[in-house]
């Protein structure tokens, strides 16, 4: 621990909770077991109906400060996301968004934070993580912590890098960031959206080790969330038209957007096969886009070459 924690810039580690009764304790325990002396737990309760109330309360009086809210009544992930953030001391330089389901190294915040400090232009950090007894792999070069934001923004639009780091990264408090939603909560994607706005204003760290632990389970976003729902197609496609003229020069920026196109193409056909391609058609609609025969042909002689060049990257 260290010695004189005001010293240190104080993290804020921000917890939304919804009915987190089955993993919420592991959760705030890790938070409580940080190495790291100056950090604060925000614990947002978004009118959980179990017995999360009485967990969070068993933390009141630990050695890391929890600050403990709840909302009335049940509001949308992303608006509770935003409401947590609310309550981030106004003293806090960094602050990350720790799951109620997911758990962190002892060291996270201490490792985190040495990359945040190593320099200033530094606005957002990431790290490997576990899912499981898998630790995902990364493409950065072991021997650099810190990376243009930009090129890192440029390489995940492109399908050519690591995922970034949507729901573990820890952000240096920027006053030009939205205030009520920094999460954009018109998009599917939203925390994705705030680590780009990040990587583009600023630079990326990286932390080489996996001090972020997945708890894939029955009832977790990406389960009852993400899994099957096109959103994730269509609002890749966002990313890419909102961040892409500003990462990439133009003919790039063209070549991945026409690439990603095609990609909707092909689960386009595949939908209309079964009779339900209503959602791909719309969201073509929007953007007076009408692929003609010969577009959907290209689309779909593209796949097995698709198929082979992410069997040769694995």
């Amino acid at each position: 621990m260290t010695a004189d924690r005001r010293s240190d810039p104080l993290v804020a580690l921000v917890t939304p909770v919804f009915n987190g009764e089955k993993y919420l304790r592991a959760t705030m325990e890790a938070v409580q077991a940080q190495t790291y002396a100056n950090i604060f737990h925000v614990v947002l309760d978004n009118a959980s109906t179990d017995s999360t109330p009485q967990i969070i309360d068993e933390f009141r009086q630990a050695r890391v400060p929890v600050l403990v809210q709840r909302n009335p009544s049940t509001i949308p992930l992303s608006q509770n996301w935003n409401a947590a953030l609310a309550f981030v001391p106004p003293d806090a330089k960094y602050f990350a968004i720790l799951c109620a389901d997911d758990l962190i190294d002892p060291a996270f915040v201490s490792k985190m934070t040495a990359i945040a400090e190593s320099d200033p232009k530094v606005e957002l950090v990431g790290c490997m993580h576990r899912l499981g007894e898998t630790v995902a792999s990364t493409a950065l070069p072991a021997d650099r912590t810190v990376f243009d934001g930009r090129e890192i923004v440029s390489a995940f639009l492109n399908k050519r890098g690591n995922d970034i780091p949507h729901m573990w990264g820890l952000f240096r408090r920027n006053d030009t960031d939205p205030v009520a939603d920094f999460f954009d909560n018109t998009i599917y994607m939203f925390d994705t959206n705030a680590c780009i706005r990040a990587m583009v204003r600023g630079k990326f760290g990286f932390v080489h080790e996996p001090i972020y632990i997945y708890r894939q389970h029955p009832q977790s976003i990406s389960e009852t969330v993400i899994r099957g729902s096109t959103h994730r197609l269509f609002d890749s496609m966002v990313q890419i038209e909102r961040w892409g003229p500003v990462v990439m020069e133009e003919a790039e920026y063209r070549r991945c957007a026409q690439r990603h196109l095609r990609a909707i193409y092909r689960y386009m056909l595949r939908a209309r096969y079964r009779g339900n391609d209503a959602e791909y058609r719309a969201f073509l609609a929007v953007r007076k886009i009408q692929p003609g025969a010969l577009e959907l042909a290209y689309a779909v002689a593209e796949w097995p070459f698709q198929r082979l060049m992410r069997y040769v990257r694995a």
